[in-house]
């Protein structure tokens, strides 16, 4: 079967990035609109790799996220769990992981076989965005241009272009929702972990103990 070239090129893309962030990896997704995590009515885990987990969350039990093209997987993700509010709490394991769900508010734990917590992911009440654990080490990614080369401190508002951060002295902005920490949070030795936000698009605020990340505008609508 003929492959096309922008199909080669987002499988290039991935496998790439597979083996920059090994151990540890995470894909959170939410749908668009007004309210990306209050209220999530479901979250869906599927498996990608032994290290790697995607998270949809939903407002609208069943639906279904954009097919944009940015995400790109050699073979069709397991799902293994939809954990609903109505449930409760859900504890699901996956290759090396375990995710733990909580409700009211909503927060979402990433543990190893240690236990140790890889990434904490919770919404932010009264607010329309998430807040996710930044760890003690250095935050790389968002993309190309903005300061250099820790991420940590900064407001990223995730603006392409010339448009961007600090021009002058930054270069314009190619934001890409994609954060990697160097040493995570957690006790193992083997603690990096990343982070791709497939929806909504907004800013990411690094300023605090803990990031967070609201939709842009646009997003929210």
């Amino acid at each position: 079967m003929a492959t096309s070239r922008r199909r080669l090129l987002q499988c290039t893309a991935l496998a790439g990035a597979g083996a920059w962030l090994r151990p540890w990896r995470l894909f959170a997704q939410a749908l668009p609109g007004a309210q990306p995590l209050a209220p999530v009515v479901e979250v869906e885990l599927q498996a990608i790799t032994p290290g790697t987990v995607r998270l949809i969350l939903r407002r609208v039990a069943g639906a279904e996220p954009d097919d944009d093209g940015a995400i790109a997987l050699a073979a069709p993700a397991k799902r293994l769990a939809l954990v609903r509010a109505t449930d409760g709490a859900g504890r699901i394991s996956s290759g090396r992981l375990t995710v733990e769900v909580t409700w009211t508010p909503l927060r979402i734990r990433v543990l190893d076989r240690q236990g140790s917590v890889v990434q904490t992911i919770a919404a932010v009440p009264n607010a329309a965005g998430f807040s996710f654990a930044l760890g003690p080490g250095p935050i790389f990614g968002l993309g190309e241009g903005g300061p250099q080369f820790s991420r940590r401190g900064e407001l990223d508002r995730m603006v392409s272009g010339s448009r961007g951060y600090r021009l002058a002295t930054n270069g314009s902005k190619v934001p890409v929702q994609w954060l990697m920490g160097g040493l995570g949070h957690g006790s193992g030795k083997d603690q990096a972990w990343g982070l791709f936000v497939h929806q909504p698009l907004g800013p990411f605020d690094l300023r605090g103990a803990e990031g967070i990340h609201t939709p842009a505008p646009s997003a929210a609508s």
